[in-house]
């Protein structure tokens, strides 16, 4: 892992800050920055509903006999102690599903505005390698392309859990689990951004996913600030737009070479029966 490659990609989040501000593309990040107040508001507002309901239920209505009532203070402070705890849960559970679970889905329903943002991303850079395509082009090819990367987080995400978890158990090597998760939300999040960009640029998303294996320093990079913006409150109700841009300028200045080589390797692999 190269440390230079690590910062570099980092860099890029800033890069789509400072471009996502300007004119030309502020009309592209309003849906998406409205879709996701609406969408995260309503999902944590019944989320906290419902463990509310369970929670607040703890130490409500419970009868001591009479010659416990003597403890019934300590036994108060006690539930009080335990409920603390679970909101405590609660809140880490809300903060690991805000920054993967609903962000994937939050991709499904604005995969095409998604789309078109980096396509006008990309158009500020360089002249586009493909006609510009109207929103309802992209609609039908994004959604099928968020359902091909939603299945791919799913088949590694549950595995990922199961080995979380029973790390979870063991000392010490329970630390590894946090860091397991975090390094696996990383690359997700570096996929889930970069390929918006590939996707417009006629990439299938093997191919992608093969270009970015090339360059893991940089995908890390870039993935592992997403991550941790992703799940801090009010930013990440206007990381995803930032991200597809700040993922669209590194797909363009440092990754398209990458898809050249994938090419290469394709064509020699073609010829190679005919030699």
């Amino acid at each position: 892992m190269s440390i230079a490659e690590f910062s570099l990609g980092a860099s890029y989040l800033q890069k789509g800050w400072q471009l996502a501000k300007q004119k030309e593309l502020r009309a592209y990040l309003i849906i998406p920055v409205l879709f996701n107040v609406v969408f995260f508001s309503v999902m944590i507002y019944y989320t906290i509903q419902m463990m509310s309901g369970m929670i607040g239920g703890i130490g409500e209505g419970y009868a001591l006999p009479a010659y416990l009532e003597w403890a019934r203070s300590s036994i108060d402070f006690l539930l009080s102690a335990v409920e603390a705890f679970l909101w405590l849960v609660v809140g880490l559970v809300l903060v690991f599903v805000v920054g993967t679970t609903f962000t994937m889905i939050t991709h499904l329903f604005i995969a095409p505005f998604n789309g078109l943002l980096a396509e006008k991303c990309e158009a500020t850079q360089r002249e586009l390698r493909y006609p510009e395509h109207s929103i309802w082009q992209i609609i039908g090819r994004s959604i099928a392309r968020e359902l091909q990367k939603l299945k791919y987080w799913i088949s590694r995400a549950i595995p990922v859990l199961v080995i979380a978890l029973i790390l979870g158990f063991i000392p010490l090597v329970q630390l590894a689990s946090p860091v397991i998760w975090y390094t696996f939300g990383a690359w997700m999040m570096a996929i889930q951004y970069i390929d918006i960009a590939a996707d417009n640029n006629g990439l299938t998303f093997q191919q992608t996913l093969a270009v970015l294996r090339q360059n893991r320093s940089l995908i890390y990079g870039f993935g592992a600030i997403v991550m941790v913006l992703t799940v801090i409150p009010l930013v990440n109700l206007v990381i995803i737009p930032v991200a597809v841009v700040g993922a669209t300028l590194l797909w363009v200045e440092k990754l398209e070479a990458g898809n050249l080589e994938v090419e290469k390797l394709e064509v020699e692999k073609l010829e190679a029966p005919a030699q």
